[in-house]
């Protein structure tokens, strides 16, 4: 069987710590470091998987196997539109927040370009769906990429990818929106879990992986006795780090309290349905604002209170769409295999 066949429960832990990361900064802490860690954990986690999966089936069809690479479009689709249509659909059918006025922008998953060029989270509603847009921009780049790069040359490509993100990045403004919207600002993450699953794929991953994560956490640890703009960058490539070497424990690592508390049911249920949990949560917040704040003191304003029933609302809203959309959607990618 192949590595991305392999169902591995620890992986929606990790997806729970990521999304729990955007939910205490959204609702608890907005000037917290959290919930940008979590989107890029959420990054380096999705290059992984998917890399992995188009490298493996590019190698079934070097050895005259494999399947069309539209299958795996339309797996993504079948995993991503349907949720994130219906609540973009319904939002601008009761034109919360003008949305009306950006719809186009999110129908087309542009909506990191349009943060980055008023340089503002509006509607704030649809903050988080920045990331959103640039998974789906990855989508489209990543796989014909692969495709045209020889196997021999492909860490060397991904090790290029997190350099150009790494430049990019820091030859913008980090007071600026664009600093996290734009797409290649992200590219070091995506591109980390890419080499990551290339690494994986070769079988040479259990030779690192136990040192990456204690190294890479306590030289973030170190860092922040400093500040300043050099700093900052350093911070970001140490997380990348860090979370290759979190997911690849997550992958392959042998029992434990630490393998325990990521594959429990409680966070693999939460993994599961993390998907909708990041795509509802603000809308959740919205309603908890608006119906909630001229009778409760606790929700008009960040804290506790709001952190708490905030996640109750997302988690009921996320199962929902998960037993009513999501997951019927879900079923039907068996007709399209992929890899």
């Amino acid at each position: 069987m192949a590595i991305s066949e392999q169902y591995r429960p620890q992986l929606d832990g990790v997806r729970a710590f990521a999304i729990g990361g955007v939910l205490y900064s959204h609702y608890w802490d907005e000037g917290s470091m959290f919930g940008h860690v979590g989107v890029r954990l959420f990054f380096v986690l999705s290059g992984y998987l998917i890399t992995l999966m188009l490298i493996e089936n590019l190698d079934r069809r070097a050895d005259g196997g494999g399947q069309p690479l539209w299958h795996f479009y339309v797996r993504r689709a079948l995993r991503l539109w349907p949720a994130y249509m219906l609540i973009l659909g319904l939002a601008a059918l009761l034109d919360l927040q003008n949305i009306r006025d950006t719809f186009w922008w999110h129908f087309f998953y542009a909506t990191n370009f349009l943060f980055a060029i008023t340089n503002e989270w509006q509607p704030w509603t649809t903050a988080g769906w920045w990331s959103l847009s640039v998974e789906e921009q990855f989508y489209l780049v990543w796989p014909a990429l692969l495709l045209v790069t020889p196997r021999r040359c492909r860490e060397i490509m991904a090790l290029t990818c997190c350099a150009l993100g790494v430049a990019v990045r820091m030859s913008i403004a980090p007071d600026t929106v664009a600093f996290t919207t734009l797409p290649f600002n992200s590219l070091d993450a995506l591109s980390g879990g890419a080499l990551l699953a290339m690494v994986d794929h070769r079988g040479k991953l259990s030779r690192w992986f136990p040192l990456v994560t204690p190294i890479a956490a306590a030289a973030i640890i170190l860092s922040w006795r400093f500040s300043g703009w050099f700093i900052l960058h350093v911070d970001e490539m140490l997380f990348v780090i860090l979370f290759m070497g979190i997911v690849a424990f997550a992958r392959h690592g042998h029992g434990g309290p630490a393998q325990w508390i990521l594959g429990n049911p409680v966070t693999r249920y939460i993994g599961r349905i993390s998907y909708g949990m990041y795509l509802y949560h603000l809308f959740a917040m919205a309603i908890l604002l608006k119906y909630g704040s001229p009778y409760f003191d606790m929700f008009q304003h960040r804290g506790w209170g709001l952190m708490l029933f905030g996640s109750i609302l997302t988690i009921l809203i996320a199962t929902l769409s998960w037993y009513l959309v999501e997951a019927p959607m879900n079923r039907l990618k068996k007709r399209f295999p992929f890899p």
